[in-house]
């Protein structure tokens, strides 16, 4: 029975795509993938969570409570 290799890849784009040839396909590499992707979302939304209080209007200074309109 004759063996034959697969297609051999030509382009250097083909040969370096690390996430098709093997991320894809190793168990362990896609948790640690789906962890990353978690992780950035956590942080987004901390991060978005950190800006919140400096885009909430000033509490109004006692010169203005004061005022008689």
């Amino acid at each position: 029975m004759e063996q034959r290799l697969p297609p051999a890849e030509v382009t250097r784009t083909a040969l370096l795509d690390r996430f098709n040839s093997h991320t894809v396909n190793c168990k362990s590499c896609a948790v640690a993938l789906s962890n990353l992707v978690k992780v950035r979302k956590v942080l987004r939304v901390a991060s978005l969570a950190g800006t919140t209080p400096t885009l909430q209007p000033r509490h109004p200074t006692p010169d203005v409570l004061n005022r008689h309109f």
